[in-house]
């Protein structure tokens, strides 16, 4: 049987924008090729664009309904694919616990001036991570200007940028539970963290 899956990217004030559609298998076979471009090592800007169109289909074909701004869609169309600004893309090798699975949550572990608790994330924010059998990849955007996101130590490869000095924490991290196959992808995404810039250059006092 022949699936067809059309996945209308519209974007705020114009037309339908693209339409992916393809038959059964096809995706995969896509998905496979971006796969193959980043364990090959070509270059982070290639690599990185893939895992963004992917990480923009996968949102508009979940259930949450819950897309990236309008405003990265139009620079996607209108920039050849280009990763949209402050939008960064990681990765990381797994053990294969499943062929694919994806996860769509926006938690972010916080540094602030005040630990008591972490803040929401700002309008606009996402993470979409996905598992394709031994890749981990992670999009992720953090929307206010004045913060950073940051990698948890041995677990996020940076992708793109590649011109930035990445922030790392580290922080001791219970055992994953390999019975449940989105644990690694879960921790993968939910480790991302976002900085407070004025918390992180803060002066220690005289």
């Amino acid at each position: 049987m022949r699936l067809r899956a059309r996945i209308p990217l519209k974007v705020e004030g114009t037309k339908t924008v693209e339409m992916v559609e393809g038959v059964r298998g096809s995706w995969f076979t896509l998905l496979k090729q971006g796969v193959n471009e980043i364990g090959a090592g070509r270059s982070g800007r290639q690599g990185a664009k893939w895992a963004t169109k992917t990480g923009y289909v996968i949102c508009h074909a979940a259930p949450l309904k819950k897309v990236p701004p309008a405003s990265h869609m139009r620079h996607l169309r209108d920039n050849g694919g280009a990763v949209p600004p402050r939008v960064e893309v990681f990765g990381q090798q797994a053990v294969l616990t499943t062929k694919f699975c994806q996860i769509q949550r926006n938690q972010w572990p916080c540094i602030t001036e005040s630990q008591a608790e972490y803040p929401p994330p700002p309008a606009d924010s996402y993470k979409v991570a996905f598992h394709f059998r031994r890749l981990m990849l992670l999009v992720a955007h953090w929307s206010d200007p004045d913060w950073t996101p940051i990698m948890s130590a041995g677990i996020h490869i940076p992708l793109w940028p590649t011109n930035k000095l990445h922030i790392t924490y580290h922080n001791q991290l219970p055992p994953l539970d390999m019975n449940d196959p989105k644990a690694p992808l879960d921790r993968f995404s939910s480790t991302l963290g976002a900085c407070d810039m004025d918390a992180l250059i803060k002066p220690y006092p005289p």
